[in-house]
C-alpha cells in the first residue's frame, strides 16, 4: 500500500495566542501533537488519496459539518459532505481530483501548492485524531484505538518508543473522556470497522468500552 493513499490527514498543534482559534470541542479532546510540522509538510502525504482507498476520507458529525459549512472560508468551496453509510448524524468528506498529481484525490479544502488546511481551525476530530484511528471492537460497544505505523506516517519513525507511549496513552485518555464517550455513542459511525482495507497498517493501542 502506498503511504500517500492511507494517510489522510494533516496532524498539527492549535496556537493558544490565536484568538481565532475556537475548537468544535472542548479543550480536553485537544491532543498533544505527535509528528512534527516539518516532517509534515516534506512529506505532504496526508489529506490526499489513491482511487482505491477513497473509502478512508475524513469523516464528519453534523455538528462539525455545520460548523464548516457556515466558515467564510468554505462559501466558495462546492458542498462535499456525503451521508456515511447512509447516515443523518455522520458525513464523510467527498474528495477532488488533483489539481497537481495524476490519479490522486485531495480534500476540497486543502491548498495543494503549500500543502495547507483552509478549514484548520474547525478540521474535525478524525483529521485532528491522526495518525491515530478509532476502529469498532471485537465487542458491541467497544471501539479500539488503533495507531499506524511508519510506513504510513514516516515522522514516527523519529520518535523513541517512550514518547510514543505518552501519545498512546493521551490518545486513550481522550477517547475514554466522558465528552468523546457520549460523542461516539451518538455517532457509532465515527469508528471504522475492523475489515477496513488498511487495517494492516494499523496497531491496536487500547480500548475503550462506551457502555460499563
Amino acid at each position: 500500500m502506498v503511504a500517500q493513499s492511507a494517510a489522510r490527514r494533516f496532524w498539527t498543534q492549535p496556537n493558544a495566542n490565536n484568538k481565532q482559534y475556537k475548537p468544535l470541542m472542548s479543550l480536553r479532546l485537544e491532543m498533544t501533537r505527535i509528528t512534527d510540522s516539518e516532517d509534515c509538510f516534506k512529506c505532504r502525504g496526508c489529506c490526499k488519496f489513491e482511487k482505491d482507498h477513497l473509502f478512508f476520507a475524513p469523516l464528519v458529525t453534523k455538528k462539525e459539518r455545520d460548523a464548516i459549512e457556515k466558515d467564510p472560508k468554505t462559501w466558495g468551496v462546492k458542498p462535499v459532505f456525503k451521508p456515511h453509510k447512509g447516515s443523518n448524524k455522520v458525513f464523510q468528506i467527498q474528495m477532488i481530483s488533483s489539481k497537481l498529481e495524476k490519479d490522486m484525490f485531495v480534500c476540497p479544502f486543502l491548498i495543494e501548492m503549500n500543502h495547507e488546511c483552509q478549514i484548520y481551525n474547525k478540521r474535525p476530530f478524525d483529521c485532528r485524531f491522526w495518525p491515530f484511528l478509532l476502529m469498532k471492537g471485537d465487542s458491541e460497544g467497544e471501539i479500539d484505538v488503533m495507531l499506524y505505523n511508519e510506513d504510513v506516517c514516516p515522522s514516527l519513525d523519529k520518535k523513541t518508543c517512550e514518547v510514543i507511549k505518552v501519545h498512546e496513552r493521551e490518545a486513550l485518555e481522550t477517547v475514554n473522556s466522558p465528552e468523546m464517550r457520549a460523542i461516539l455513542k451518538e455517532n457509532p459511525e465515527l469508528a471504522w470497522p475492523k475489515d477496513a482495507e488498511d487495517a494492516e497498517d494499523v496497531r491496536k493501542v487500547g480500548t475503550v468500552r462506551l457502555f460499563d
